[in-house]
This record gives C-alpha cells, structure tokens and sequence, in this order.
C-alpha cells in the first residue's frame, strides 16, 4: 500500500487499514469523492455507478478484481464520513507529492470527473442536473484539494440543457 501511495508515515498508513483499505483496494482512494458525490443525495443511482465503473475501468481496476469487488460494495453501502475524509487526506497527500506544474491540471482532472457523477442522473427535462446536495459535496471536496483556488467541477458527459456546475453557483443554460 505504501508504494502505491508514495506515503511511508506508518501512523498514516495504520489509519488507512483501520479504513478498511489493504494493498489490492487503495487503487480506489481516487474514486471515493465520486462515491461520496453519488452518494450525496440518498442513493447511488445506474447512470452514477455506471460513470463510477468508467472512471474505475480509466485507472486500469480490473473487473471481478478484489479492487472492483469493494467499489461495487461501497455503492451498495454508504461508508462513514471517517471513511471520505481519510480518503480525501490520500488523495491530497498524492497531489501534494506531484511536480507543482501538473497538481492543477490533475484537480481539474478529478473535479471533471466529479462533476460527471454528479450529472450523471440527470434531472427533469434537462433542469437540476446536478442536486443541490451534490454540489455542496462538489464544493466541500473541492476546497479540501485546492484551498487557495476557486474550484469548478466541470463534466465531460453535458447535455445541452444540462447546467454548468461551478463552486458556488449552479449556472443555468
């Protein structure tokens, strides 16, 4: 797990095994803002759990691995908020380990991807695309990786009628 992560802090990584995350499983960290997004509004729906599987699929999880096995469970049953936040320390302590040039280019990443969950339901007729319950998840996780920048979520599977998801502000179009 250590080598995967680059983080050696045993007190740390103690923490992570104390999260449920082994050897096989911490390849997801990544994915859990997603999850916890999908999450934000009671339930996991098809199309989220379906974008989730891409983006699992996009860092090379393989299917019916014991990696894909644990990201089906999660989107089944919530796990605890203790979960997401040490979730989120990882993601954060991997960014912070990358060269300062690519850090923003890989949040942007990530909030496009969140965003992408969070659109992924859809909403009636194209309105409220993106929950009110997901967007303060989206913003919430969004300050946590990069404090001192603005953060947008922005998604790759838009509709024409689908809002433009910013920190903030939902953006009608």
């Amino acid at each position: 797990m250590a080598e995967t992560i680059g983080e050696w802090n045993d007190g740390f990584l103690m923490e992570l095994q104390s999260a449920g995350y082994t050897a096989e499983t911490i390849v997801l960290a990544e994915l859990t803002p997603q999850i916890q997004i999908a999450w934000a509004d009671g339930a996991v729906s098809r199309r989220e759990r379906d974008v989730i599987v891409e983006s699992a699929a996009h860092r090379r999880v393989p299917p019916q691995s014991l990696a894909s096995l644990q990201l089906a469970r999660w989107m089944e049953r919530r796990p605890s908020e203790d979960f997401f936040r040490i979730s989120r320390e990882v993601i954060g302590r991997m960014l912070r380990r990358l060269p300062a040039h690519l850090q923003p280019n890989v949040r942007r990443s990530l909030l496009r991807e969140f965003g992408d969950v969070a659109a992924a339901s859809g909403g009636l007729l194209g309105w409220r695309n993106v929950s009110t319950e997901e967007q303060q998840v989206i913003d919430s996780i969004a300050s946590e990786l990069d404090p001192g920048d603005p953060p947008r979520a922005e998604s790759n599977h838009t509709r024409p009628s689908a809002p433009a998801v910013s920190a903030g502000k939902r953006i009608r179009g």
